[in-house]
């Protein structure tokens, strides 16, 4: 019976309660050949969603049968339950995992083949550039229906201390260097990321959240969620290690998998595959003051953005000011030596690169290096 009625309203046009545009619509939610538990439909126009949540198959049946009578505003069909997250850097190679999501079935049947979520965390201290890209690939994600979500601090899920890295600089008065272990990705990215889709499961699914335990909810339900990360080709010693994740719930609710590896997508490959999408190649995503920069990028931040370069020397020289008591172990960004003595070295050997090699430079280079995933 449940069967039958998904068919017949698989074909109908339908009107969104928001855009009101006429157009199909398609359920993204899990159902289950014991229990229809969540129908989540989503407009292929604009992008609005629309959730309900069933106890039984009899409940879900009901509100089909309001289908059947014209009584209802949305398509329903049934899809694979699995949850598949791309974990959005907004960089090249992320933005290559999410084009061939978008364009390629083969690369949908192969990494995504049930519902797809796209996020980001804003770490408060992107290029320019990547800010606009961050808006293109909300418009892009919006015009293909994909669901996609950039974390601001203002929505949660960023701690109090770490709203952003200036700000997490300018409270505690340090600064990231070369000398340091590296925290920032995993407060900036991972911990807002997985607190909101902690969060957002329990939402979407009826599932209980805090403490991490909508995603094993979910897991012991449905399977463990697919986390894709973009790391190209070359690069796999950024891949954190299988088995070795120290957080037990995230081992038993996530598995975390690099397409780009698998494809053998390098960097240049990452390149060929936007440019064949039709799309322009964004900057490599990393932080402006990032202290993994390296004297090139150092060289380009200093042209290019020259106010960000002086803020970061003030916040160095706020750290060394404050560290004062530790001797020649205070350590500034790029160790013992300090930003303004580490610029001027790299202007000797990169000084006269014009605006165009620096940014030859800048848009193969760049990206969060130091960081496992």
């Amino acid at each position: 019976m449940t069967n039958e009625i998904l068919k017949l309203m698989s074909d109908q046009l339908v009107l969104c309660p928001k855009c009101g545009a006429d157009g199909r619509f398609e359920i993204v939610e899990p159902t289950t050949a014991v229990n229809i538990k969540q129908i989540r439909t989503v407009c292929t126009g604009c992008g609005h969603a629309s959730t309900n949540l069933f106890n039984n198959k009899s409940n879900a049946l009901r509100l089909l049968d309001d289908w059947m009578r014209g009584e209802s505003q949305w398509r329903v069909e049934p899809t694979d339950a699995r949850l598949t997250i791309l974990s959005f850097g907004a960089g090249q190679d992320s933005t290559t995992l999410l084009y061939l999501y978008a364009y390629s079935e083969e690369f949908r049947q192969k990494y995504a083949p049930g519902r797809f979520k796209v996020v980001m965390s804003d770490v408060g201290n992107e290029h320019p550039q990547t800010l606009d890209h961050i808006k293109y690939i909300e418009g892009f994600c919006k015009k293909k229906g994909i669901d996609f979500t950039f974390l601001t601090p203002d929505m949660g899920f960023h701690s109090p201390k770490w709203q952003s890295l200036k700000g997490q600089y300018r409270l505690n008065n340090t600064v990231g260097s070369k000398a340091f272990m590296k925290t920032c990705t995993d407060r900036l990215k991972l911990q807002p990321i997985y607190g909101y889709l902690d969060h957002w499961l329990g939402q979407e699914y009826g599932l209980k959240s805090g403490r991490k335990n909508a995603f094993k909810e979910f897991a012991e339900q449905y399977g463990k969620i697919d986390m894709l990360i973009g790391i190209a080709a070359g690069e796999e010693k950024r891949c954190a290690n299988a088995g070795s994740d120290p957080k037990k719930w995230r081992a038993a609710s996530v598995r975390t998998v690099y397409p780009l590896v698998e494809m053998g997508l390098d960097r240049q490959g990452c390149h060929e595959v936007i440019k064949g999408f039709s799309h322009e190649i964004p900057m490599p995503s990393n932080c402006m003051i990032c202290p993994f920069l390296s004297e090139q990028e150092l060289v380009y931040l200093h042209r290019f953005h020259n106010e960000d370069y002086q803020e970061w020397v003030e916040l160095e020289a706020n750290k060394i000011k404050k560290f004062a008591d530790k001797g020649d172990q205070n350590f500034g960004v790029w160790g013992k030596k300090l930003l303004p003595q580490v610029l001027a070295e790299s202007l000797k050997k990169y000084g006269d690169w014009t605006d165009a090699m620096l940014m030859d430079y800048k848009m193969s280079h760049g990206h969060c290096v130091m960081s496992t995933y």
